[in-house]
């Protein structure tokens, strides 16, 4: 009787590990990664365009009259900007809100426009609104100003997952 459960057990730690070599084979070795994956996800887009990019796509579309196209673009240029400068990180998973809280602890002088501006964000994103050419304009300049300010002395490169 004794030799039957010593059996079993090397028989299901067998099937276990050709569980686990078939899942590697299928699927490969898990990436642990993660910086990569947080500089190309930006609220929930895998968009790895650079804030040059995002900011040329946010005029075309302003140029249009599609001023939710162009309010999600420049708040993704400044978020991409950012992040570039090495300034504010983001994570995989982080959203609108949680990058302009970090932002805005860089840029105290601008963090209440900051948190505005991801409003605006989350309002034609997620809330389907239009959007206007003033809210565009207001973005846009926050934008620009941010590209141009250096950061709070020693409050650069906050990082973290979504709130």
């Amino acid at each position: 009787m004794s030799g039957t459960p010593a059996i079993a057990l090397i028989v299901l730690l067998v099937v276990v590990v050709a569980v686990i070599v078939v899942v590697f084979v299928v699927y490969g070795v898990p990436r642990l990664n993660r910086r990569g994956a947080a500089e190309t996800a930006l609220f929930g887009d895998d968009d790895s365009r650079p804030a040059r990019d995002l900011r040329a796509s946010a005029a075309r579309a302003a140029a249009g009259g599609d001023y939710a196209t162009a309010i999600v673009e420049t708040y993704r240029a400044l978020a991409r900007s950012l992040s570039e400068r090495g300034l504010v990180q983001t994570a995989p998973g982080t959203t609108a809100h949680a990058f302009a809280v970090r932002a805005a602890a860089v840029f105290d002088r601008q963090g209440a426009r900051i948190l505005l501006a991801s409003e605006a964000f989350d309002a034609v994103r997620y809330l389907e609104r239009p959007g206007s050419g003033a809210e565009f304009e207001r973005v846009r300049d926050l934008d620009r100003e941010l590209e141009g300010t250096a950061a709070n002395s020693s409050e650069s490169l906050v990082s973290g997952a979504s709130a």
